[in-house]
């Protein structure tokens, strides 16, 4: 009976610390999931028909987005695969500057504000492809992460088995008296 107030208490301090915890944890990925550094473009797209040569900016920093997204997500593996890399660090580190720059293209292009209102075809074909890059850069994502969890690993032992394998020739090779 003596204990019964201090397991009482043992339990409410546990149930708090654990309740906070989770709270944490709630937060942090609501934060990371949905607050956004503010993004601010140097020019803006006037939105107007006419406005080629800002339409066509546009055009290119996408094209620019698409091709960096590509590029990065197959050079990546490879380069781990050659050397000691961490995929990982360079992934995400790539991933946040990439993500805030494709916000930046949306802000600067206006494509939430401005898509299928008028301005031609060929803006709103952009903009859709500026929203798929999106969805293009998480599936990326998820391929680095299935990379990683079944086959950097085995990557690495082969790489690093190479290595030795050449060692070991090598050393070999300057141990023995050369034919003659």
């Amino acid at each position: 009976m003596e204990f019964r107030r201090y397991r009482l208490g043992t339990y409410i301090v546990a149930a708090l610390a654990v309740a906070g915890g989770v709270a944490w944890m709630i937060a942090s990925v609501a934060h990371s999931l949905f607050s956004h550094p503010e993004v601010r473009s140097r020019i803006m797209f006037s939105g107007k028909a006419n406005d080629i040569d800002a339409q066509l900016d546009c055009q290119h920093e996408v094209s620019a987005l698409f091709t960096e997204l590509n590029h990065k997500s197959f050079e990546l593996p490879k380069d781990a695969a050659l050397q000691d890399f961490e995929l990982v660090g360079e992934w995400e580190a790539f991933s946040r500057s990439w993500k805030q720059r494709w916000r930046q293209v949306g802000v600067q292009c206006r494509f939430n504000e401005l898509a299928g209102r008028g301005i031609g075809a060929g803006y709103d074909r952009l903009a859709v492809v500026h929203e798929e890059l999106e969805s293009m850069q998480r599936a990326y994502s998820v391929l680095i992460d299935n990379y990683l969890r079944h086959h950097a690993s085995r990557v690495d032992e082969l790489r690093h088995s190479l290595e030795t394998s050449r060692q070991e020739i090598e050393r070999q090779r300057s141990q023995s008296i050369p034919p003659g």
